[in-house]
């Protein structure tokens, strides 16, 4: 973790990554992932980036894909429910 600000942001720093999938397992190496939450109309929001996963990069496709459910499905379900959602994977 590089940042925490709580209640507001979290970024952690990918020190060591090993994508078995693509041919240069380590391409999140030197990434960030951020996690900002802020105040929305009726509730909160969570933003969350992944700082250096752009569209050029081998895993783009396929790792975009799993964030959407890791974030959107299995955290949000952790957070409104209680129980996050098995990795499907």
């Amino acid at each position: 973790m590089v940042e925490l600000e709580p209640g507001s942001r979290v970024v952690w720093r990918v020190t060591d990554s090993h994508l078995s999938f693509i041919p240069e397992p380590g391409e999140w190496t030197g990434t960030e992932i951020v996690f900002d939450i802020v105040p929305a109309a009726g509730g909160t929001e969570l933003r969350f980036t992944h700082v250096g996963l752009v569209p050029d990069v081998e895993c783009f496709g396929a790792c975009s894909t799993a964030w959407l459910h890791y974030v959107d499905g299995s955290l949000r379900s952790l957070i409104t429910t209680g129980a996050g959602l098995p990795d499907p994977w």
